[in-house]
C-alpha cells in the first residue's frame, strides 16, 4: 500500500471518529467505509494476483472480528446480532464506544498487512467493517432514505438496496440464487447499501406510494393479469409523415368510450380472478380514456394496481409523449391514485418509420414494504444498462407495457431480472393482431413462437421461468378483450376463454 493509500484509509477512520454524536448513524458510518471502497478501486492486475478465496475470505474474517470488537466494547449489541432477538430494534445511532472499537480494529487490521496486496487488503477491511454494520443495523438505513421522500442516484453517493425474499409467493417452488450470492467485484456495496456510479440516465427511488402498494401480495399469493383491449392497429389513430426521416405518431385509441368500456370490463374480470395487478399494452390510454376510468364507482372491484401505457400530445413541434401510468386502487379513499412514470427512453420502429416521441432521461422506481416496482415501456426493457441498475437497486417487480410485432428479444432481456434480482416480470404486448394489411405499417407479425401478448416470468430455480400467451381468435371482429391471469405459486396461465 502506498502512503497515499494509507492516508486515505486513515482519513476515513478519522472522519468516523470525529463525527458528532447526532451525525454518527449506522448509515453514515457505513457510507464512509463504502465511499472509501468506491474511491480506491483495485485494478485487474491486483485481482489476478490474489490467493484463492480472496478478498472475500478476508471480508468474512474482518466482518466477524469487527463484531467481536464491538461486542466487547458494547455488550448490548449482542442482542441485535442474535437470531432470537425477536422484537429488538436497533437504535439509529452508534455509541461512541462501539464506534471507537470498530475504528481501532480496522486501523489495526490494515496495519498488519505488508505484502504487495495491501491496497486490496484495506479495501477488504473497509468492506468487512461495512458488512458488520449492515448485519447489526442495516434495517435502520431505509428509515433515513424513506424520510427524504425520494432518492436520486448521484455518482459517489449512497442509495438503498431493496432486497425481498420471493419465496412467500412461489408456493412449493424453489427460488433461484439470491442476488447477494451472485459473483461481483464491486466492493462498494453491502446487502442493503451501495454507492452510485456514473450513468446515462437519472435513477430515482420514490417512496411516496409505500403505503398504497402494501396490499399487493399481502395474502401470501401473487396473482397478476395481462389485458388486451385492442384487436389490431386499425383501432388506433396512427399518422405517418416524411420530414425528412419517415416517422409515425400514435394518438391512441380512436373510440374513447369503447376503449374505456373494454378496460373497465378487463379490470372487473381480473379482479374476479383475484389479480393484484393488471398490465395492459403501450398506448392503451389517452388522457381522455384515463379521465373516464378515474370517474368510475370507487367501490367497483378492480386490481390494486393497473399499469398501462399512455400517449399524449402532440406538442408544438409535433412530438408525442409516451409514458407509463400506474393507477392504484385505494378502496378507503374517494378516488384511485394515479401516478405517471417517466417518458419512454427509446423510440420504437415500425418498419422504416421511427416513433415521433420526446425521449425520456429518467427511470423511476417505486419502493414499498414488499415491492420495489419499475415500469419500462417496450424497448426500454431491452436496455441492459437500465436492467443492470434496476437489479442493483433490487427491483423485484417489473411491468412492461409494449406494442410490437415481435417480443422474443424483449422477453429474454426483461426476464433476465428474474435472475439478477429475483424479480417478478409481466409484459403486456398489443394489439392482438399486427394487421399490416389494413394499415400503413411496413412490418410483418412474428410467428406465435416469437410474439406473445402476455408474458409472466418469475424467480424460479427450475425451468421454465417464463410463460407466455396469445389470443386464439385475435382477428375475430367484435371479440371480447383478451385476459390472461397467472398465479406464481401455481405456474399456470388462465386464458381468456377459461371460466372465471
Amino acid at each position: 500500500m502506498s502512503p497515499n493509500d494509507t492516508d486515505s484509509f486513515d482519513a476515513t477512520i478519522d472522519r468516523i471518529l470525529a463525527m458528532p454524536d447526532l451525525d454518527a448513524t449506522w448509515l453514515n458510518v457505513a457510507v464512509e467505509l463504502l465511499k472509501y471502497c468506491s474511491e480506491n478501486t483495485a485494478g485487474s492486475d491486483t485481482w489476478a494476483n490474489l490467493d484463492p478465496g480472496e478478498p472475500f475470505d478476508t471480508i468474512a474474517s474482518i466482518h466477524a472480528g469487527a463484531l467481536a470488537a464491538m461486542f466487547a466494547a458494547d455488550p448490548t449489541l449482542r442482542e441485535l446480532a442474535s437470531k432470537d432477538s425477536g422484537d429488538v430494534r436497533p437504535l439509529s445511532f452508534m455509541s461512541r464506544a462501539s464506534r471507537k472499537a470498530l475504528c481501532e480494529f480496522g486501523r489495526h487490521a490494515v496495519g498488519q498487512e505488508s505484502s504487495n496486496t495491501r491496497r486490496m487488503h484495506a479495501l477488504a477491511v473497509a468492506r468487512g467493517m461495512a458488512e458488520c454494520l449492515d448485519e447489526l443495523a442495516g434495517d435502520t438505513y431505509l428509515h433515513w432514505f424513506r424520510a427524504r421522500g425520494e432518492v436520486v442516484l448521484s455518482p459517489g453517493e449512497p442509495y438503498p438496496v431493496c432486497r425481498h425474499d420471493p419465496r412467500r409467493w412461489l408456493g412449493p417452488h424453489a427460488a433461484n440464487t439470491k442476488p447477494a450470492n451472485l459473483p461481483d467485484r464491486d466492493l462498494a456495496q453491502t446487502r442493503r447499501l451501495r454507492i452510485a456510479g456514473a450513468a446515462p440516465y437519472t435513477y430515482v427511488i420514490d417512496f411516496d406510494s409505500w403505503n398504497r402498494l402494501s396490499p399487493v401480495g399481502a395474502s401470501g399469493r401473487l396473482t397478476v393479469g395481462v389485458g388486451q383491449p385492442n384487436s389490431d392497429l386499425t383501432e388506433f389513430d396512427i399518422a405517418f409523415e416524411d420530414r425528412p426521416r419517415r416517422t409515425f405518431a400514435n394518438f391512441g385509441p380512436k373510440d374513447v368510450a369503447a376503449q374505456a368500456g373494454r378496460i373497465a370490463r378487463l379490470s372487473l374480470r381480473a379482479a374476479g380472478r383475484g389479480a393484484d395487478i393488471l398490465v395492459m399494452p403501450e398506448y392503451t390510454l389517452t388522457e381522455a380514456v384515463h379521465t373516464a376510468l378515474l370517474a368510475r364507482e370507487p367501490r367497483e372491484p378492480r386490481p390494486t394496481v393497473v399499469c398501462t401505457g399512455l400517449g399524449s400530445g402532440p406538442d408544438d413541434e409535433g412530438f408525442m409523449t409516451n409514458e407509463g401510468r400506474l393507477v392504484v386502487h385505494t378502496p378507503d379513499f374517494a378516488r384511485d391514485h394515479s401516478v405517471s412514470t417517466p417518458r419512454k427512453l427509446h423510440p420504437a420502429y415500425i418498419g422504416d418509420a421511427i416513433e415521433q416521441v420526446r425521449s425520456g432521461t429518467e427511470v423511476r422506481v417505486f419502493a414499498s414494504e414488499r415491492w420495489t416496482l419499475c415500469v419500462l415501456i417496450c424497448r426500454d426493457g431491452m436496455d441492459d444498462a437500465v436492467l443492470s441498475q434496476l437489479a442493483a437497486i433490487g427491483v423485484n417487480l417489473l411491468l412492461v407495457p409494449a406494442m410490437s410485432p415481435k417480443t422474443a428479444s424483449l422477453t429474454d432481456s426483461a426476464a433476465s431480472l428474474c435472475r439478477r434480482s429475483q424479480a417478478f416480470v409481466v409484459i403486456a404486448n398489443g394489439p392482438a393482431h399486427w394487421a399490416d394489411d389494413q394499415s400503413p405499417v411496413n412490418a410483418s407479425q412474428a410467428t406465435a413462437v416469437s410474439r406473445a401478448e402476455a408474458v409472466f416470468a418469475g424467480p424460479y430455480a427450475e425451468q421454465p421461468d417464463r410463460y407466455w400467451a396469445v389470443s386464439e381468435n385475435n382477428s375475430t371482429p367484435g371479440r371480447e378483450p383478451g385476459l390472461w391471469t397467472f398465479s406464481f405459486d401455481e405456474r399456470l396461465v388462465r386464458r381468456t376463454e377459461d371460466n372465471d
